[in-house]
């Protein structure tokens, strides 16, 4: 796949509003990608970066540079995301999106996911499993209308208040603990006071606090 292929469908995704436009048009050029090219192309679709381009902006046109720009700046302006992007991995690879987004909550990382959905379909997907030590991605909320139609979906249903905080997931493995944010960077160094046995990091200074092992 050239980057001129990636940058036209772009530009064509950005220029409408129509869902299934944008989803066909990404599905198909993940369908023809080559297996090596699917993380790439699942990635810079969806407005993230897997590298470092400086060579690359030196040897593209302009319009290629603009769409490398917008893509460093996180702006693709193309209305398909990483949430909108699992569903034109699903159709690519011709799975329940259901699928997929399991395989991402497991995973973590959408092109890595793409990249098994396409070269080994639902029994790649299938045989991923929980990892002590691999955070496990949020469960995304979706949408409604209003309030009604949001409540329709979930019977019986609560509401509680929002409180405003850090949320975290820590993973143990004997003595070894790691916590993991909620966009699964690790954060073990700057939460040294909840660990069960705390110690030293470099740059930090290790708390007193203590939480049951």
């Amino acid at each position: 796949m050239r980057l001129r292929e990636l940058v036209e469908t772009s530009v064509a995704v950005g220029a409408t509003r129509s869902r299934t436009a944008k989803r066909d048009a990404l599905a198909a050029l993940l369908a023809a990608a080559a297996p090596e090219e699917v993380p790439a192309a699942v990635a810079f679709g969806s407005g993230t970066l897997l590298q470092l381009v400086h060579g690359l902006l030196a040897r593209a046109d302009g319009d290629e540079q603009r769409f490398l720009v917008r893509l460093l700046l996180g702006d693709l302006g193309q209305g398909a995301l990483a949430g909108v992007m699992v569903e034109r991995v699903a159709r690519a690879a011709g799975l329940p999106a259901a699928e997929v987004r399991r395989a991402l909550m497991l995973r973590g990382d959408l092109p890595a996911v793409a990249a098994l959905a396409l070269s080994e379909g639902s029994a790649g997907l299938g045989a991923l499993r929980l990892e002590v030590g691999r955070p496990v991605a949020p469960m995304l909320a979706s949408t409604a209308a209003d309030l009604g139609a949001a409540l329709s979906r979930i019977v019986p249903a609560a509401v509680e208040w929002k409180l405003d905080g850090a949320r975290i997931q820590v993973h143990r493995d004997g003595e070894d603990v790691q916590i993991f944010s909620r966009t699964l960077d690790e954060v073990t160094p700057r939460l040294v006071d909840v660990l069960p046995h705390p110690r030293p990091w470099p740059g930090t200074v290790a708390g007193t606090g203590t939480m049951p092992a």
